[in-house]
């Protein structure tokens, strides 16, 4: 068994359908074990001379640090965004989530 230290991602997309079509992808591909939508909030920024104010729907995405790297770059490539905002953090978790986690990942042969 590889590590089963973990990595939470996080980034914010345009539109529940959006969101709903990351999470698919990453879970699918078994890049991610669990992907939790936070429903649509608020986020500013500048941009063009002003304050922007926009909806976004947020997702936690809880990956295996062995993962990280492709799942980093899966979500790059998959994003609706040019300029995606994908941040990550090392996270504890309780070792039946993190073995739950583990096979969840697992290629099915």
């Amino acid at each position: 068994m590889s590590s089963l230290s973990m990595i939470m991602m996080y980034t914010m997309v345009g539109s529940i359908e959006d969101a709903h079509s990351l999470a698919t992808k990453v879970i699918e591909t078994k890049l991610a074990a669990c992907v939790n939508i936070l429903p649509a909030h608020q986020s500013m920024y500048f941009e063009e001379g002003a304050i922007k104010c926009t909806s976004e729907v947020g997702l936690f995405i809880k990956v295996l640090e062995d993962n990280y790297e492709f799942t980093y770059e899966a979500i790059k490539s998959w994003h609706p965004y040019q300029v995606p905002a994908i941040l990550s953090w090392p996270v504890e978790a309780n070792q039946a989530y993190s073995i739950w986690a583990y096979q969840q990942t697992q290629a099915i042969v």
